[in-house]
């Protein structure tokens, strides 16, 4: 059976997992000389020992992190938060949204940063939830948690076989209306495509993401039903896919602060 923990290091990343998830720690180590003199570690364990998690503190850190920026703490989880099919079944079933909702469903991503930059746009932009395969893809681990600086643990996971799994709950649901798009250099410039899916009275806007060398795989790209392309200076042939995504995040939820 695959092991199931998660390590994750850093202030950001092992405070946002207490804070939001202190029933999958497990334990907490701490570097005692770095603790002493900072009030960042300090805050940490104070959070650790409320939520009854053990703190071991010790002399140094395990020599697998020492290559790591873990500012003198190291957080075990019993596994990543992540959610299934039925999450998110249970989540759209329920009312239809006053606001659009935003997801992204990543299609094979193989970088584990470009992963945790994802996540980290996610949750600043507000996205109800993340959707990735348990198959070639980057799983959630400490380097995806470090690279979202934590917040991989503010926004919902679901981890699913297959993620055109979503599409089929998504077009169940009689009271939703569904937009799904990819950015592609050819297609609708993205600010025309945010001011569509604002008038065009949808509940849900759906990101479909490719990995970095192959793109979306084709029978994804026949879920979409919109093709959206990032204005550039001529010479640029594209952004990077973490890059791409938190300008199509950004447009549409800056467009509904307005």
């Amino acid at each position: 059976m695959k092991d199931r923990n998660l390590w994750v290091w850093g202030w950001h990343s092992v405070e946002s997992c207490l804070e939001n998830f202190p029933d999958l720690v497990l334990e907490l180590k701490i570097e005692d000389e770095a603790h002493r003199g900072s009030v960042e570690l300090q805050k940490i364990v104070a959070s650790a020992k409320a939520a009854g998690v053990r703190v071991d503190f010790v002399r140094a850190l395990p020599k697998d992190y020492a290559d790591k920026r873990t500012q003198g703490a190291l957080a075990l989880m019993k596994r990543a938060p992540t959610l299934g099919v039925p999450d998110f079944t249970d989540l759209v079933e329920g009312e239809a949204p006053q606001n659009l909702r935003q997801w992204a469903v990543l299609d094979r991503l193989e970088d584990p940063r470009n992963f945790g930059a994802i996540l980290r746009s996610a949750a600043a932009f507000g996205l109800s939830g993340v959707i990735f395969g348990d198959k070639q893809q980057a799983p959630v681990t400490g380097v995806v948690a470090q690279a979202s600086a934590g917040q991989c643990f503010r926004v919902p996971l679901f981890e699913v076989p297959n993620p055109n799994t979503i599409f089929r709950v998504l077009d169940e649901q009689a009271h939703l209306r569904s937009a799904v798009a990819v950015l592609d250099m050819d297609g609708e410039k993205l600010q025309d495509a945010v001011r569509g899916f604002r008038e065009g009275e949808f509940t849900d806007l759906v990101w479909i993401l490719g990995s970095e060398g192959r793109g979306v795989r084709q029978g994804l790209l026949e879920k979409a039903s919109h093709r959206v392309s990032i204005p550039m200076q001529a010479g640029v042939e594209s952004l990077n896919v973490s890059v791409a995504s938190a300008l199509a995040f950004y447009a549409m939820y800056q467009s509904q602060l307005s």
